[in-house]
């Protein structure tokens, strides 16, 4: 294996995996600015109000 095989399949390796773990990152990074945005209106700071409904989001896009 060159050097230049190996970093292709490198790079395909991590084109692979931001392709299957973006879609769940981004549905928590909005899911959660949306918590926290709710938490900050009702000045509520209860963790599990932060982690449940990304939690549930995350899993939900997982299962797609």
């Amino acid at each position: 294996m060159t050097p230049d095989d190996l970093a292709r399949l490198l790079r395909e390796a991590l084109s692979l995996a931001l392709l299957v773990s973006g879609p769940a990152l981004l549905v928590a990074l909005v899911v959660g600015a949306i918590a926290n945005a709710l938490q900050t209106v009702t000045q509520v700071q209860d963790p599990a109000l932060s982690y449940v409904p990304r939690l549930v989001a995350v899993s939900f896009v997982l299962t797609l």
